[in-house]
């Protein structure tokens, strides 16, 4: 997706050049005072929805606590929060993968939400590591 934007936009910044090197603009070019905004491509089923990746959680995950994480968060800033520590964790043994399963990002966050009842006062990224490297079914 970020290609296809990128090439969208140089193509967009390209012609815009063009038009203003010329000095008798055509009828189709855009003229100096014409801004061209390149329009989005719509996602194929192969490329991943990026909004569903989206954090809008500020805080590093080492300095969010648990109580943070289950009664500060939404439901999406935890889903995307384990997604985003899932994947990081993974990098080392599943170095192929671009991003873990839905189920198993599903599965982290209701570990993590667990493992956070038990200990409240740790920090989100400390949780991650100790749910991750406690379960061999996430490193494979």
């Amino acid at each position: 997706m970020r290609k296809i934007v990128v090439a969208t936009m140089s193509a967009a910044v390209l012609l815009t050049l063009s038009a203003c090197s010329s000095d008798t603009p055509a009828a189709d070019q855009p003229t100096d005072a014409t801004v061209v905004i390149a329009p989005t491509p719509e996602l194929s089923p192969a490329e991943p929805d990026e909004d569903k990746y989206r954090q809008t959680w500020v805080t590093h995950y080492d300095q969010t606590s648990c109580t943070d994480f289950q009664r500060v968060m939404t439901a999406k800033e935890q889903w995307v929060s384990a997604a985003d520590l899932l994947s990081a964790a993974r990098t080392d043994d599943v170095p192929d993968e671009v991003l873990p399963a839905d189920a198993m990002v599903d599965q982290f966050a209701g570990d993590l939400d667990a493992a956070c009842t038990a200990n409240p006062d740790l920090d989100l990224a400390t949780i991650a590591a100790g749910v991750y490297t406690g379960d061999p079914g996430y490193q494979k």
